[in-house]
């Protein structure tokens, strides 16, 4: 069975990579803490921003469409005091003109009734025209005044037109209203706003604003005014939000009447062409992923939407804008990130430059670190394959700050000592060992009848018990032999000798 070797690192790579691995991490937690409370931040900026932009559009449209709905209630009083003359048409001008001019949204006016008379006043640029219809009395023919503020002297001329306007959207629309809600009949609440449609005469889309009541004569009279797309969009290309949001107005429908800020740029008539179409129509990105993202959500689904259109993350809301009873637009609002996050975006970048900078400072300090620790306890390791090898010399001096580096150089020293010691005192007892085996006689002489054998064995090095023959002499045959003067007696010499100490010793004499 074979056991699978960890792989080992050094202390340098092992220092490194934990430290690197704790820096990044550390770092990555703040960087996910960062952008995760700047996502939350972003979230309520666009709650908060999409928020105050759709109540400033209410009250820019407000602005944009109350004065139509005031204009006619000053128009309903001229009525009832006597100040209108619909079958004078200069008399009308007169009166009407100023209207127009302090409410330059406002295209025409027109002043009708049930017989079939009309009166309407045109302000197209530097362009003035007012038209005259009278059913009853002129049939299929009306009368047209033109001037400008450079000629104000009008130029009068007649023109075959079966215009009818009792069969004007406007016309109709405002008497059913007025039916329906008598007792509304010529107040403000009793306003009809028609639906986006084609004016007869100018041939451009718009919506009208129409009031019918009972005029002093008896007769139903029906007040209109007339708003051109254009305008709107002129007003709705021109509202701010941040430095690249948008804001569009829907009709019922769901037609574009308010373009975005997009088309801005556009020609005129480039954008004369996007009005009434669906947002998918305009061929703007954002607008159709926007409205597609707001119109997807779940029912009763409401505040800010995130999505993203071409690459970049965007917020979008829509919000119902009531015009009249009867009439609701709808207001859309796209604001991109990058608005929302302002300096917060720069302070998010700024974050990230500073930890990515802190991050290789880090890194740089942790291997400046790494080497402080490494350096020192490898050559420690070095010195001790030396000593394990028996080059006990000193080796070169280790140099650290590190307190414990120190005391394990100094038991190094204390160590290579140590053993210096130990090998003298070995080479001392290998010494004596010599020396003690070098008394031992080499050869026991024979003595007849005795047998006498002799055996020495240290338990260390060295050993106390010794033993040795004198008077030996050569036999001449190879043998040893003891040489006595007294030839019937041998002395010897018996020495008993325990862990170093003499207890007994004996001189005995052996008769022959």
């Amino acid at each position: 069975m074979f056991t699978r070797r960890r792989r080992s690192l050094s202390i340098y790579q092992s220092l490194l990579a934990n430290l690197a691995v704790t820096i990044v991490l550390l770092g990555g937690a703040i960087m996910a803490l960062t952008f995760m409370g700047s996502k939350a931040t972003v979230e309520r900026l666009s709650r908060s921003i999409l928020r105050e932009t759709i109540g400033q559009v209410h009250v820019e449209l407000r602005r944009f469409f109350e004065p139509v709905i005031s204009q006619l209630g000053v128009i309903r009083a001229w009525e009832e005091s006597g100040l209108l003359q619909p079958d004078d048409a200069a008399a009308m001008n007169r009166l009407l003109t100023p209207l127009l001019r302090s409410n330059p949204q406002i295209s025409a006016v027109m002043v009708s009734d049930e017989r079939g008379r009309q009166h309407i006043l045109f302000h197209v640029g530097e362009t003035w025209q007012s038209r005259q219809t009278r059913r009853d009395v002129w049939g299929g023919r009306v009368a047209w005044l033109k001037w400008s503020d450079a000629r104000p002297e009008p130029v009068a001329s007649w023109e075959d037109d079966d215009y009818d306007p009792r069969q004007r959207p406007w016309y109709e629309g405002a008497v059913r209203a007025r039916a329906a809600r008598p007792d509304q009949a010529g107040t403000a609440d009793g306003v009809f706003w028609t639906d986006p449609y084609t004016f007869y005469t100018l041939k451009m889309p718009g919506v009208t604003a129409a009031l019918a009541f009972t005029g002093r004569d008896g007769l139903v009279r029906v007040i209109a005014i007339d708003l051109l797309l254009t305008d709107i969009s002129k007003f709705t290309t021109a509202l701010r939000v941040g430095e690249l949001g948008a804001v569009m107005v829907l009709s019922d429908q769901g037609r574009v009447i308010g373009l975005p800020r997009h088309s801005r740029s556009l020609a005129p008539e480039r954008q004369l062409g996007m009005l009434l179409k669906s947002p998918d129509d305009l061929g703007i990105r954002v607008v159709t992923d926007a409205t597609h993202a707001l119109t997807s959500r779940a029912p009763g689904a409401a505040g800010p939407t995130p999505l993203v259109s071409e690459g970049d993350a965007w917020w979008a809301q829509m919000s119902p804008f009531q015009l009249g009873p009867t009439r609701q637009l709808t207001i859309e609002v796209m604001v991109p990130e990058s608005d929302l996050l302002g300096s917060l975006g720069y302070l998010r970048l700024g974050i990230l430059l500073v930890m990515l900078a802190g991050l290789v400072l880090a890194i740089g300090r942790t291997v400046r670190l790494a080497r402080l620790y490494s350096r020192p306890i490898e050559a420690l390791v070095r010195e001790s394959e030396r000593i394990s090898r028996g080059d006990l010399e000193p080796g070169p001096a280790v140099v650290s700050s590190i307190r414990e580096v120190h005391r394990l150089a100094e038991t190094h020293g204390r160590m290579r000592t140590s053993l210096q010691t130990l090998l003298k005192l070995e080479g001392d007892l290998r010494a004596a060992r010599r020396i003690q085996q070098d008394t031992l006689p080499e050869r026991i002489p024979v003595v007849p009848g005795f047998d006498i054998d002799g055996w020495s064995g240290a338990a260390e090095e060295t050993g106390g018990e010794t033993y040795h023959v004198t008077n030996l002499k050569d036999s001449g045959s190879g043998s040893l032999r003891y040489a006595l003067n007294n030839r019937s007696q041998m002395p010897l010499t018996i020495v008993f000798d325990v862990g170093g100490t003499v207890v007994l010793e004996n001189d005995i004499v052996i008769n022959q």
